[in-house]
């Protein structure tokens, strides 16, 4: 679903769609953020990326995907994809999972500070998804609605 990134960007692959999205929004933690509130309230929840003249948001709900994508002078294209909340949750969260280390300079700081920071931010938001993402597996029906 997201490419590793590199120089600022990272690919958002969605059924035979790919976009490329900016480091001007915070993709790894704003996603991981919406994740986990959608999981753990069992709502949905959109996510969003800037791809510098365009952009795309992705609404995800319990048993689908809304994607819209929307330039400044065409008229939005939007389409329905058959991934479920929990399968898009566990995409995004074995994407950020793979290299943490390069989702942790995701906005290329040379302060080391704040990229250790951003990567401790990063690791909670991962181990909290990754909880949640078990313990719907485990007992569907512990989903709050």
């Amino acid at each position: 679903m997201l490419s590793l990134p590199e120089y600022g960007w990272t690919d958002f692959s969605i059924s035979d769609a790919k976009y490329p999205l900016s480091y001007i929004t915070n993709v790894p933690i704003d996603w991981l953020m919406a994740a986990v509130y959608g999981l753990k309230n069992w709502s949905p929840f959109t996510v969003y990326g800037d791809c510098e003249t365009t952009d795309v948001y992705c609404t995800v709900t319990e048993t689908f995907c809304h994607v819209i994508y929307e330039g400044y002078e065409e008229t939005p294209e939007t389409y329905f994809v058959s991934l479920t909340m929990l399968d898009f949750c566990k995409a995004l969260y074995s994407d950020i999972s793979k290299d943490i280390d390069a989702w942790s300079d995701w906005n290329h700081y040379d302060d080391e500070t704040f990229r250790q920071n951003y990567k401790r931010k990063l690791l909670a938001l991962l181990d909290e998804l990754g909880t949640l993402i078990k313990k719907v597996e485990r007992d569907p029906w512990s989903r709050q609605y």
